[in-house]
């Protein structure tokens, strides 16, 4: 198994610099975050406005060659303003032709000595920096050059982050008895909540199920359940993986004959299929650009009451935040549960490794990455 790496070299000439590209902004495409535009505009006027419209250009690349998300060019554009300073501050190179290795070793010292950030942003800030030279470099917009990099010069940082916990065992039967309390309420039509919170059940029911990401969740189509090619009892479910610009492909058991009544099975296939009856009275009335998501849902909100809308991010984190509250859901500690999908995609995966008795290559080949992912990230 291969590890996948984004693509810079889909579009290789660089971007004409039209009028749009001299504001400094590049369109997003939908998203489930709700980010519209990725702008670069502050960074003008400074002295170096060649490398603001380079970096415009690949930003847009990178949105034309759907190799980035539209929230990895968002944090591009947050290094890039950090990149901009440092040429302001030390008098770097006016042009990206001009850029050299000692450049590089000048910005990470300037970004260790940067007091607002902490070693893990700095990190960051440079790891992204970095993704954005190296594909202007692919493209010819930077000086070809193999030392122009050193290795790993934040590599402390990566123990210091601090990623998603699984849920315990306890923590996780007491999630999936509150999803299973509003399925039951769902299904007998007298759920109290809003409708937004209704479809947030259904998409954090199947997150639980499937270990999806939010984006990859949240931005589910309506025919992203299939058949099963050979499997009667098992269908798929195709999600869209942005990195790499793929489609990620799980398998799921379908229960067929299970009758949903006082009690409703935590069968993925069943509480996609029940999402989808759920919304299709929306579907005719929703905007041609959401109209083939699955989680829609009409607004009660004071701004936008009776709009049908799609959850972004936003949205399914308030709603998640609800969901705990209202079920006064807690963790192992006795404090409010935290809960995301990060969670939710650790404790699937946990739980695959302990049921598969710790065979890593089948874990990694469900969730859909490498074993080396699967082992520093996950397990």
């Amino acid at each position: 198994m291969t590890k996948r790496q984004k693509n810079f070299k889909e579009i290789r000439s660089p971007v004409p610099l039209n009028e749009i590209a001299r504001t400094a902004k590049v369109a997003l495409p939908p998203n489930a975050a709700s980010m519209t535009t990725a702008n670069l505009s502050r960074s003008l006027g400074k002295g170096f406005d060649l490398w603001v419209m380079s970096f415009v250009g690949q930003l847009q690349a990178f949105i034309d060659g759907k190799s980035a998300s539209p929230a990895s060019v968002v944090s591009y554009v947050k290094a890039l303003r950090y990149f901009v300073a440092f040429l302001e501050e030390t008098g770097g190179p006016v042009t990206p032709l001009g850029l050299l290795p000692i450049h590089i070793i000048a910005y990470i010292a300037w970004l260790k000595a940067r007091t607002g950030l902490s070693d893990v942003s700095r990190g960051n800030v440079y790891s992204c920096t970095k993704s954005v030279l190296l594909a202007m470099s692919e493209r010819g917009a930077i000086a070809h050059n193999d030392s122009l990099f050193p290795q790993n010069p934040f590599a402390r940082t990566n123990c210091q982050k601090k990623g998603a916990t699984p849920l315990s065992a306890e923590e996780r039967s007491r999630l999936a008895e509150a999803l299973r309390r509003d399925i039951i309420a769902l299904h007998n039509q007298n759920f109290a909540g809003r409708d937004g919170q209704a479809v947030t059940v259904y998409a954090l029911a199947l997150g639980l199920r499937t270990g999806l990401n939010t984006t990859a969740l949240l931005e589910l189509a309506r025919d992203s359940m299939q058949p099963h090619p050979f499997m009667p009892r098992m269908r798929l479910i195709r999600a869209f993986k942005r990195r790499g610009n793929a489609t990620h492909i799980k398998a799921l058991r379908h229960h067929k004959n299970v009758q949903v009544s006082a009690s409703v099975p935590m069968d993925g296939v069943a509480l996609f299929e029940a999402a989808l009856t759920h919304t299709l009275r929306l579907v005719q009335d929703a905007s041609p650009d959401i109209k083939e998501r699955v989680w829609l849902y009409r607004s009660a909100s004071i701004h936008t009451a009776g709009r049908i809308c799609c959850l972004t991010q936003s949205a399914f984190t308030h709603n998640v935040k609800t969901f705990i509250a209202r079920h006064r859901l807690l963790a192992d500690d006795g404090k409010a549960l935290v809960l995301n999908t990060s969670r939710l995609r650790k404790t699937m995966e946990n739980r695959l490794w302990q049921l598969s008795n710790g065979d890593l290559f089948t874990v990694a080949s469900i969730m859909g990455h490498t074993p080396a992912v699967s082992d520093q990230h996950y397990l």
